[in-house]
C-alpha cells in the first residue's frame, strides 16, 4: 500500500509541474538555447516567447503578453543572457516563475531533452549539426507531429549525446551533414540517414517524410533560414527553406509534385519569391510581416540563426585585346567557401548592350581565394568607348542551391596580356600522416608561372567534397610540391580510387586563365618511419664506429 502511496504522490508531483508552467520565456543570445526551449515548449503545450532585444523583457509584462496568472518557467543562460537579472524582475512584477539556469558547458538542448523523457516520454530523437542552424529550421513540424525532439550534435559534445541515446532513444534520425566522429557513433543505433548533400534538398526530403506520415494538406511555410520565429514551429504545416535571392528548383519541384494549394511566407524579404511561386505554379501565397497583441500590428519576432554568408564580390572586370577574352575577377574575401555562377555579365556602352555572357556551370570559389573566369566575346571595336558590366552573380552553398543573388557595375578596363604559360602535372600522392596531397606541378614553359591546385569530387566519410591548396609561382622550367589538406582516413581509400585534380594557372599572378585537369590513380604515402629507423641505425653505427677508433688510438698510445 505504501508503494502504490509513493508511486502516486511521484505521479501527482510530475503532474502538477506540467499543469502549473504555462509558459516558457527563454533569456538566452544563443539560437541554439531559443531553438530548443521553443520546440520544448510546443511539445509540451505551452505558451512560449524569447527575448529579442533588452528592451522586450519588459514589454512583455507591459503589453501582458505574460500574465500575472501565469505560472512561467524561465531558462535562462548564466553566461549569454539577453537580460541580467530578468527573474527578479518578473518576479517583482507580480510574476510567479520557476528558473532553469544553464551555461555554455551545461547543454539547455540536452537538459530539456531529459526533461521531456520524464515529462512527455519522448524516444524519438533528430540529430542534427549546430554549426549551421538553418540547417534545423525544416525539422520542428516533423518533430512536434512525431512527439519527437531535435538534439545539436558537435565534436565536443557527442560523447554525452550518445550516452543520452542508449539510455532513452528507441528511433533516432540523423539529419544532414555531422561530424565523422559523430556519424561513426551513432552506426550502432540503426539510425536513419537523411542527406543528400544539398541543405535545400534535405528539407524537401523531410517535408515528403512528413507528408507520408501524417497525410498532405497541402500547405507549406517558406523561410530564408535567417532567423527564428515562431510561425516555423507549427503543428500543422511542413516548413521549407527558400534562400534569399532565388528559389531553388527543388523547391519549385516539391511544390508542383505535391500540388501545394497555399505557401505562407514568413518576412517580406521572400515577396519576390512568392510573386514567381504564385505565377508559375498557381498557389495562394500570403506574406506574414506582422503579429497582432492586444489590437496592436507589431513586428515579428526574428532571432538570427548561423546561416550560409558568403562574402563573394567581383574586384574588376577587364577586356583582354589580345585574346578577345572578357576577364571577371572574383575574390571571396569570407572565411567560408561558395559556389559561384555568373548568370550574366551584360556589356553596355550607354545604353546600348554589345552582348552578354555567363558561365554553363557554377564554379568553387574558397574561403579568402582568388579566381579570374573568362569568356569569349568580341569587343574590339568598342575598346575606345566606356564599357560598362553589369553582372547577376549566383551564390550558394553547393551546385544545386545557389539562392543567394549578388548585383555589381564594374567599368571595364581595357587590357593587352598574351600568355603563353605551360604546365604539366607529374605526381599526385596523398601523405597519410599529414592529411594532405602532394600535387607536383612542372613549369613547361619559359617564363615563371603562377597556379593553384584544386582537388574535385572526393568522398570523406561518405561526403562529397571539394579541396583546395594556396597559390603558387613556379620558376622557369622548375617544379614546385602543392599541398592541399584532405581529411581522408583509412575507410575512404576505396570510395577514392580516382583523385580529380584541377590546376589552374597564368602568367599572371591575378589572372589565372587557364586550366588543366587530369585523374590519377590514389597513391598514398605512408609514414616517413621507415627512413627515420634506417637514420637512428645509421646514427647508431657512425657512433660505434667513432668509439672503437677511439679505442684503437688509446691502445697505441
Amino acid at each position: 500500500m505504501r508503494g502504490k502511496l509513493f508511486l502516486f504522490l511521484v505521479l501527482l508531483i510530475l503532474t502538477s509541474f506540467v499543469v502549473s508552467a504555462e509558459h516558457v520565456v527563454i533569456n538566452s543570445k544563443d539560437w541554439k538555447d531559443v531553438y530548443s526551449g521553443t520546440l520544448y515548449s510546443v511539445l509540451n503545450n505551452f505558451k512560449v516567447n524569447y527575448l529579442v532585444s533588452e528592451t522586450d523583457g519588459v514589454s512583455l509584462v507591459n503589453m501582458k503578453v505574460v500574465d500575472k496568472n501565469e505560472k512561467v518557467l524561465l531558462l535562462s543562460s548564466d553566461s549569454d543572457p539577453l537580460i541580467y537579472g530578468y527573474n527578479n524582475f518578473l518576479n517583482s512584477a507580480g510574476i510567479e516563475t520557476e528558473e532553469v539556469s544553464f551555461s555554455r558547458l551545461d547543454s539547455l538542448n540536452l537538459k530539456l531533452a531529459e526533461r521531456l523523457v520524464e515529462e512527455k516520454q519522448i524516444s524519438t530523437f533528430i540529430v542534427v549539426d549546430s554549426s549551421l542552424g538553418y540547417y534545423s529550421l525544416t525539422l520542428p513540424y516533423y518533430a512536434i507531429q512525431k512527439n519527437a525532439y531535435v538534439l545539436f550534435a558537435e565534436e565536443d559534445n557527442f560523447e554525452e549525446i550518445v550516452e543520452f541515446l542508449e539510455k532513452n532513444a528507441l528511433e533516432i534520425i540523423v539529419f544532414g551533414r555531422v561530424d565523422r566522429e559523430v556519424k561513426d557513433a551513432l552506426k550502432d543505433f540503426n539510425a536513419e540517414f537523411i542527406n543528400t548533400g544539398d541543405v535545400y534538398a534535405d528539407g524537401i526530403e523531410i517535408a515528403k517524410k512528413s507528408l507520408e506520415e501524417f497525410g498532405n494538406n497541402k500547405q507549406v511555410v517558406l523561410t530564408t533560414g535567417e532567423f527564428i520565429e515562431l510561425g516555423l514551429f507549427n503543428s500543422e504545416f511542413p516548413v521549407l527553406l527558400a534562400g534569399t535571392g532565388n528559389l531553388p528548383a527543388v523547391v519549385f519541384d516539391f511544390l508542383k509534385s505535391e500540388d501545394i494549394r497555399s505557401v505562407v511566407v514568413i518576412g517580406s524579404e521572400l515577396a519576390n519569391s512568392a510573386m514567381r511561386i504564385r505565377e508559375t505554379t498557381g498557389a495562394n501565397v500570403f506574406i506574414k510581416y506582422g503579429k497582432g497583441i492586444n489590437g496592436q500590428l507589431l513586428a515579428l519576432d526574428f532571432f538570427p540563426v548561423p546561416s550560409f554568408d558568403p562574402k563573394v564580390r567581383i574586384n574588376e572586370v577587364r577586356y583582354n585585346t589580345i585574346t578577345k577574352e572578357l576577364e571577371v575577377v572574383y575574390e571571396n574575401f569570407g572565411d567560408v567557401f561558395s559556389f559561384v555562377q555568373g548568370i550574366s555579365h551584360d556589356l553596355l556602352v550607354g545604353e546600348k548592350s554589345l552582348g552578354a555572357v555567363g558561365d554553363e556551370e557554377a564554379f568553387y570559389l574558397d574561403a579568402n581565394e582568388i579566381i579570374t573566369q573568362t569568356y569569349d566575346i568580341d569587343l574590339l571595336n568598342f575598346v575606345n568607348e566606356e564599357i560598362y558590366a553589369k553582372s547577376n552573380v549566383l551564390l550558394g552553398s553547393s551546385f544545386g542551391s545557389l539562392t543567394k543573388l549578388l548585383t555589381a557595375e564594374n567599368l571595364v578596363e581595357i587590357v593587352a596580356f598574351g600568355d603563353d604559360s605551360q604546365i604539366g602535372i607529374e605526381s599526385v600522392i596523398f601523405n597519410k600522416r599529414s592529411k594532405r596531397f602532394e600535387v607536383v606541378i612542372k613549369n613547361l614553359g619559359e617564363n615563371e608561372v603562377y597556379a593553384d591546385v584544386e582537388i574535385n569530387n572526393l568522398i570523406i566519410a561518405g561526403e562529397k567534397e571539394i579541396v583546395s591548396g594556396d597559390q603558387s609561382k613556379i620558376s622557369r622550367k622548375g617544379t614546385h610540391t602543392f599541398f592541399v589538406k584532405a581529411l581522408l582516413e583509412e575507410e575512404d581509400y576505396q570510395e577514392n580510387p580516382t583523385i580529380h585534380v584541377k590546376v589552374r594557372y597564368g602568367s599572371r599572378a591575378d589572372a589565372l586563365i587557364k586550366s588543366l585537369e587530369e585523374e590519377f590513380d590514389l597513391v598514398v604515402k605512408s609514414s616517413n618511419l621507415k627512413w627515420v629507423l634506417v637514420l637512428i641505425v645509421l646514427v647508431i653505427l657512425f657512433l660505434l664506429m667513432k668509439k672503437i677508433k677511439e679505442k684503437k688510438r688509446r691502445r697505441v698510445r
